[in-house]
């Protein structure tokens, strides 16, 4: 009896840990593309425009318009990720050369930053195609969900005061 009842114990803590496995890894999954587009800049995902559906009430041809201009940008940032990658792979190869090369490490970092900075352009491009979508009010509340966006990230360098 007593026999069974351990068996049954660590039954259930296998169990228990299985399952707890098979979650983390489908929550870390999401929780890592939401911080990756948050630290990106990049608010605005197809999961989001429909979230955003509900909030701003939009209406089936705003959220299509919308879907639309996410996917092109998104097609366009593809492009600059790839170079962006690109680039950092080099600063790996540099920083594990043996010898300290600053003149080619800079190039290299310059690089990464233009590629960084295209990629902030076409998200803050992207923002403002969106609000051309939206009437007034709709315009109002998406730019205070971008607002948040920023507080929550602990980003600053931009005032969306100003749009």
């Amino acid at each position: 009896m007593k026999r069974n009842m351990i068996l049954i114990i660590i039954g259930s803590i296998i169990l228990n840990v299985a399952v707890s496995v098979f979650y983390f890894h489908k929550v870390k999954a999401k929780m890592l593309t939401f911080v990756k587009n948050q630290l990106e800049g990049n608010y605005i995902t197809s999961i989001s425009i429909e979230k955003n559906r509900r909030i701003l009430n939009l209406s089936d041809m705003q959220v299509e318009k919308m879907k639309k201009i996410n996917i092109n940008f998104d097609k366009l940032e593809e492009q600059y990720r790839k170079k962006f990658y690109v680039h950092l792979n080099k600063l790996k190869r540099n920083v594990l050369r043996e010898n300290f090369d600053e003149r080619n490490l800079r190039k290299v970092l310059e690089e990464i930053d233009k590629e960084k900075r295209e990629i902030r352009i076409l998200n803050l491009k992207e923002v403002f195609e969106f609000e051309e979508v939206l009437n007034q009010d709709q315009k109002l509340k998406f730019r205070n969900y971008i607002k948040r966006c920023n507080l929550k990230s602990g980003k600053s360098e931009i005032s969306w005061d100003l749009l």
